[in-house]
């Protein structure tokens, strides 16, 4: 079938519809998961400040996003895929797991409601299948990437529980067309082999705090961080280490400051916050957290850092 007609639809480990009579005919590979992958790597631009300054995705690379789903791991990654969608304008492909019977249909529902639904082409297994049909619908998934990605860029989501835990490398995917990352979730151990890139650790106590996306930058880390990122996310991490994150005392003011600062709403959560999403320019959220981290805004509230996009919508209004 045409590829244009497979997005909204999900289909099984064989790629045969299971919502729908279609089947994805491509040519399915085996890939050689024990060798590192040498793609050329090029930076994806989430409008997220604290991924984009402290762990950015890679196109080429696969990064991992970890935390319970009661941290918002869900909502960021939807967000994640919108502003995929509207700043690249590739594929969203995603590898899922069902833990029971049509879940995966209620977690659609919510991309219905974003508008996000008819743009992703889902691969659904089952929570109790075996390690060999994960392994068949992880190389069924790669090969429908790759087949999309001659053409467009491609985000590629995978669920970890179909990984196997000896997995060290994912292979080398269209020269840096594919953007792939790993959803997982604390108990699980099939992805502490792989190599990424990029690994986004969300913490249960900012999301209870009510920053979000509750993503701490203190665990979590990158190998693809400029110099200047590299500055930066050394001394956020220290400031934050030295005032007892995430319980900073009330004298700590300027870690406060940054912490809220690195809050930011999504456009695919505003029909509950019933606030518009924001779009943050890596240079911009590296260029004011570089000013935090300077002058301090010590005349200001921390409070007035709560989900603002930039230092100059705090300043003018303060």
């Amino acid at each position: 079938m045409n590829t244009q007609e497979i997005f909204g639809k999900i289909f099984d480990y064989k790629l045969n519809g299971i919502d729908s009579s279609d089947r994805i005919e491509i040519e399915k590979k085996n890939y050689d998961f024990s060798t590192n992958s040498n793609s050329e790597k090029t930076t994806f631009e989430s409008g997220i400040k604290s991924i984009d300054v402290f762990t950015p995705l890679t196109f080429g690379g696969i990064s991992k996003i970890s935390g319970p789903s009661w941290c918002g791991k869900l909502v960021l990654e939807m967000e994640l895929i919108r502003n995929f969608l509207k700043t690249v304008g590739g594929k969203v492909i995603w590898l899922a797991v069902e833990e029971r019977s049509r879940e995966w249909q209620d977690i659609l529902l919510e991309f219905k409601e974003c508008n996000l639904a008819g743009e992703i082409v889902s691969v659904l297994t089952k929570a109790n299948d075996s390690q060999e049909i994960f392994s068949e619908a992880l190389n069924n998934t790669i090969s429908l990437a790759e087949e999309l990605a001659k053409n467009e860029k491609v985000l590629l989501v995978i669920d970890d529980r179909v990984l196997d835990g000896e997995i060290k490398f994912f292979p080398n995917l269209q020269n840096g067309q594919v953007l792939t990352l790993v959803s997982c979730f604390p108990e699980h151990k099939n992805s502490e082999n792989l190599n990424f890139d990029s690994e986004i650790i969300l913490n249960g106590k900012l999301a209870k705090k009510g920053i979000y996306p509750a993503v701490d930058v203190i665990a979590s880390k990158s190998k693809v961080l400029s110099e200047a990122q590299k500055e930066v996310t050394a001394k956020v991490q220290k400031l934050f280490v030295n005032g007892n994150f995430p319980d900073f005392a009330e004298s700590e003011t300027q870690a406060q400051r940054i912490q809220n600062f690195l809050t930011q709403f999504f456009f695919v959560a505003q029909l509950y916050t019933g606030k518009p999403g924001v779009f943050v320019k890596k240079e911009e959220g590296l260029k004011d957290l570089q000013e935090l981290l300077e002058n301090g805004f010590q005349g200001l509230d921390p409070k007035e850092f709560l989900y603002k996009g930039n230092l100059e919508s705090i300043t003018e209004t303060a």
